[in-house]
């Protein structure tokens, strides 16, 4: 079995899920998969449009997610403005007949544009229990 894992480094929010990532590679590898990461700064569309999907089985995402003005996978934030979304309806083809996971804010709203197999993802915006904040009375 071969495995994707992609994982932005960017933010508060992604420093966590990088961190994540990185745990999902290792437990994968002790079940004897096959692992390739774009981490970082090579969690962008150019990288990502160079990667053959066809030959994994498993696709993760851990990073930024949006719903409007239409569902994407973020990517590395920095690079959006030059090089776009890392994956949305566009390129929907990368997804074509994958199991994909997410962990990113709204990442179950992609689902409907992509062919994929399986597809995991929020609805709704993604949290760490380190970002919010309780009150004990």
């Amino acid at each position: 079995m071969r495995a994707l894992v992609i994982a932005p480094l960017d933010s508060i929010p992604t420093t966590f899920t990088y961190y994540f990532a990185q745990e999902v590679v290792k437990y994968l590898k002790s079940l004897g998969w096959s692992v390739n990461t774009l981490f970082t700064m090579n969690a962008n569309r150019i990288a990502y449009a160079l990667v053959n999907t066809r030959a994994y089985d498993l696709i993760i995402y851990t990073g930024h997610g949006v719903r409007k003005p239409a569902p994407a996978w973020v990517g590395q934030l920095q690079l959006v403005p030059i090089l776009g979304w890392l994956q949305d309806k566009s390129n929907a083809s990368k997804l074509d007949r994958k199991n994909v996971i997410t962990f990113c804010c709204f990442g179950y709203w992609l689902a409907r544009y992509v062919p994929a197999h399986t597809y995991f993802g929020s609805t709704l915006l993604c949290m760490s229990l380190s970002q919010t904040k309780s009150t004990t009375t």
